[in-house]
């Protein structure tokens, strides 16, 4: 869906999680705010999300497409607006560029030179990783590549609200009321419980199940041509030996 222009990639995102009305111009992103956005993104989620089919009389093929292009959408406009001040909008290859590399010794103050994407430049942190975390700072891949991965892989597994109706857990009409009601920090499954719709073992196995059905991220590195699959098996040892140090201290 991205495009190689960055302001095509912000433009196209805008168009699907706004209304034709609001002119698209990149001083308004400047000063649109979080909570603006997640309102616009609940908005689209609910009126395109597959767990409506049957009360919108859609497909649920044809929803699931709508729903995952609105979330890629709004992952392409909160990474915008969470790095505006960082990001320079070029028309380079990779609007990705989020880190300002100090002035150049001998140009004028106000001249700046802008490194390629962001690469984490500290140490590992004094805590347990996931293997995409390990790899963003160990330097191997970059905060947009992880970025990308994880969103890869969350579009991968089947959604929460599906997998409860599916095993008769929750009925259409259960799951269209918990994603309307729910605010949008709220995680399906976590309200769910909180509201009565489940129990502790119906979320429990429903959560269990989407982490069973999910790819393995490692396996987007590797499909990307990041690294090799003899490569990621030497780095998920490294990171288990890693989190070792840790076992007893929670991620």
């Amino acid at each position: 869906m991205l495009s190689n222009q960055p302001k095509s990639d912000l433009l196209s995102a805008y168009s699907i999680l706004f209304d034709s009305g609001f002119a698209f111009s990149i001083a308004y992103l400047n000063s649109l705010q979080p909570d603006e956005l997640k309102t616009a993104f609940r908005k689209k989620a609910l009126a395109t999300h597959p767990d409506r089919s049957m009360t919108l009389g859609l497909a649920e093929s044809e929803l699931q497409v709508r729903f995952q292009e609105v979330s890629k959408a709004y992952e392409v406009l909160k990474f915008y607006i969470t790095k505006k001040k960082e990001i320079p909008l070029t028309h380079s290859n990779d609007w990705t560029r989020v880190r300002k590399a100090k002035n150049c010794a001998g140009k004028k103050s106000g001249e700046a030179k802008w490194k390629e994407d962001h690469f984490f430049q500290g140490m590992l942190p004094d805590r347990r990783l996931k293997i995409g975390q390990f790899l963003y700072y160990s330097k191997i891949i970059s905060w947009q590549t992880l970025i990308e991965a994880i969103v890869w892989q969350k579009k991968q597994r089947p959604l929460f609200g599906q997998i409860a109706r599916d095993w008769g857990y929750l009925t259409s009409e259960d799951v269209v009321r918990i994603i309307s009601r729910k605010r949008y920090q709220d995680r399906f499954g976590d309200y769910a419980l909180r509201n009565g719709y489940l129990t502790t073992f119906q979320q429990m196995a429903i959560a269990g199940r989407q982490r069973i059905c999910q790819p393995l991220i490692g396996s987007h590195f590797i499909r990307k041509g990041v690294v090799t699959e003899s490569q990621m098996k030497i780095l998920n040892q490294r990171v288990q030996s890693y989190n070792m140090k840790y076992r007893n201290v929670r991620a």
